[in-house]
């Protein structure tokens, strides 16, 4: 459980340290490319929210993680841009959706790759034995 504790405390630190590096820069590409990543983003499109994290066999639920540290969203916009709101306050950063996954960045730099279903999107790390599950 501590140690649950311990990786939701480093998500909101590194979203805390992550709000000041927004890169606003839009990319520009052709017509074809901007129409195929809006219409397989449309998956993604809405608000997801952090609903269990999973360390070391050890779990927890959304209430317990809401009753600890607040509820943990991100917002998915057409844009391209993903909001990522908790009690250290909010981020925009960028995502770029493949068939199985979503990745974010911020300012240019690849923070966080998510497998993704219909109704999960889920960040583990193995190494660890770490996994942030969020549920549209």
């Amino acid at each position: 459980m501590k140690k649950i504790a311990i990786i939701l405390s480093l998500v909101l630190l590194v979203s805390a340290m992550l709000v000041g590096c927004q890169n606003k820069e839009q990319t520009t590409g052709d017509t074809a490319a901007s129409d195929t990543t809006a219409d397989s983003a449309n998956n993604i499109i809405g608000t997801w929210t952090l609903t269990g994290a999973e360390s070391d066999g050890q779990s927890m639920d959304s209430d317990m993680i809401e009753a600890t540290y607040g509820e943990m969203k991100m917002e998915f916009k057409a844009d391209g841009v993903v909001t990522t709101s908790s009690v250290s306050g909010s981020l925009d950063a960028e995502y770029v959706e493949t068939e199985n996954s979503v990745s974010i960045s911020v300012g240019g730099i690849e923070a966080m790759v998510f497998t993704k279903s219909s109704s999960e999107l889920i960040y583990e790390d193995e190494s660890r034995g770490e996994k942030l599950i969020f549920t549209k």
